[in-house]
């Protein structure tokens, strides 16, 4: 029994999604990884901090810590359900495919909207998924600004108090100009 060409072509285009997706869900894995290491390396610091006696910027850095940790924790769990509504998606395509396969096996001829409705349903899971791709991304930059205020902005309590800008603790001392 051989099948028509025409079922075949009819399958390319759920064909074409699920390998989209399947590449999206790699790069959503891959910032999983990343980002529950990274609470990894954050929460080992935060322990290894305990462990010694405290030291001058310690409780800031260890606000910094908790303020990005919460930060990873929720971005972490946006990544977890955006690869679950992938994961849907590849299931409703590759239902589409199956149907459109059985119905051109077994010449079935009653309710042929169903590879359609799971196509459907596919895409939108995927558009969902996406969408909270992008959520994730936006917060994301929330754990970069953190990062950047603790490191590249840290201040002693004393400069705190001054109005000028902070500099790098190995930086050269400014110059001054003699008032004249």
């Amino acid at each position: 029994m051989t099948i028509p060409p025409d079922p075949i072509a009819r399958s390319l285009a759920p064909g074409i999604a699920m390998t989209s997706a399947i590449f999206f869900n790699a790069g959503q894995l891959g910032r999983f990884t990343y980002v529950t290491g990274r609470v990894r390396e954050l929460t080992r610091e935060a322990r290894e901090m305990g462990r010694l006696p405290p030291g001058p910027g310690d409780r800031e850095r260890f606000a910094s810590i908790q303020a990005q940790v919460s930060a990873l924790a929720a971005r972490a769990t946006m990544i977890r359900r955006t690869i679950a509504l992938v994961y849907i998606s590849l299931v409703s395509f590759i239902t589409s495919i199956l149907l459109l396969l059985g119905y051109a096996l077994f010449e079935i001829r009653t309710a042929t909207g169903l590879p359609i409705v799971a196509f459907a349903a596919g895409l939108v899971m995927f558009a969902l998924a996406t969408t909270r791709a992008v959520a994730e991304v936006a917060l994301s930059y929330r754990t970069v600004e953190e990062e950047i205020r603790s490191s590249l902005y840290e201040k002693t309590q004393d400069e705190w108090s001054s109005p000028e800008p902070a500099r790098r603790k190995d930086a050269e001392p400014r110059a001054t100009s003699p008032k004249g």
